[in-house]
């Protein structure tokens, strides 16, 4: 009797034990970080995307916020400049999450969520500035954190390191670049504000053949589109786009420009065309989730707001 109930004692204790091993086991189990960029090369000073992916190549179900934008600070990105340490790298800007939210979501197995995070400019020391300011080999990290309050936490993934070589500029980018050096105010060269226009304009039009250029076409559009709405300035900025748009390609950048040139249309009362647009940048392999998620909202937005030609602007 006494070895029976020490047997069935040990049997009990080895299950316990074994219980207590699986609800110790990381929430990340069969989930991975991955930072990618359809560029591996890009010019000192040229704009960067890269695409953030939350992969759950394990055989059950995750839970998981699928927010990756850096504004919801659950994920943060390190840079390692050319002969320097990994640092962080504050991209973004700062959402605040409400008392009591909880925003978990599913990802099933075998799928993934991505987004695509804006690399060109950083908030270092309380300054504004290129993140890809010198010539050499960068290293960039992502890391992906939830707090335990948000109720799918603690959860910790760090990303593998991405590896990109900026180059000097030689020749007509060389010139180019001079350009923008000379334009700088507040650190950064790239910027949607309205008083860089003439900046952009002057660049393009002394080095339209400028790698620089293509970038200076794309935030002059944008500063056009948010302008207050005047039809020639939205004329100006969907040729701007087109002009570009074939340059940039299957990218990070590609897909912006479509979305970008879609709404101008949009509020011309072009919708079909916008319609279009909207798809080819979904048929783009750097489409990331949160763009598909956002892709049908902005179907119904252009219906719903630009739907209408006797509203459009003329």
């Amino acid at each position: 009797m006494h070895v029976l109930w020490t047997s069935a004692r040990d049997t009990w204790k080895a299950m316990f034990l074994w219980l207590l091993i699986v609800m110790a086991a990381p929430a990340c189990a069969g989930l991975e970080l991955q930072l990618s960029s359809s560029q591996t090369t890009c010019l000192v000073d040229e704009p960067f995307r890269v695409t953030v992916s939350i992969i759950n190549s394990g055989s059950e179900q995750a839970q998981i916020v699928k927010r990756l934008a850096p504004e919801y600070e659950l994920l943060s990105v390190q840079v390692q400049p050319p002969g320097e340490n990994l640092r962080p790298c504050q991209v973004g800007g700062h959402i605040e999450w409400r008392p009591g939210t909880s925003p978990c979501q599913p990802l099933p197995a075998g799928e993934k969520c991505s987004t695509i995070v804006d690399m060109t400019k950083e908030l270092l020391d309380g300054k504004l500035v290129n993140v890809l300011s010198k010539p050499g080999e960068y290293g960039i990290r992502a890391v992906y954190e939830i707090p335990e309050r948000l109720g799918c936490g603690p959860l910790k993934l760090s990303s593998n390191v991405l590896r990109v070589t900026a180059l000097d500029p030689e020749g007509v980018d060389r010139d180019a670049h001079r350009t923008l050096v000379e334009s700088l105010k507040d650190g950064t060269m790239w910027s949607y504000k309205r008083d860089r226009d003439q900046w952009y304009r002057q660049l393009i039009a002394e080095h339209p053949e400028s790698r620089y250029a293509i970038y200076a076409r794309f935030y002059l559009a944008s500063v056009l589109d948010t302008s207050p709405k005047v039809a020639s300035a939205l004329k100006e900025a969907v040729g701007l786009y087109n002009s570009i748009v074939d340059k940039v390609g299957d990218s990070e950048f590609g897909v912006r420009v479509l979305r970008n040139a879609a709404f101008a249309l949009a509020i011309l009362g072009e919708t079909q065309k916008a319609h279009a647009l909207l798809d080819r940048a979904a048929a783009m392999r750097a489409f990331s989730t949160d763009d598909k998620k956002d892709l049908a909202g902005a179907h119904k937005r252009i219906d719903e707001r630009y739907g209408y030609p006797e509203l459009a602007i003329n």
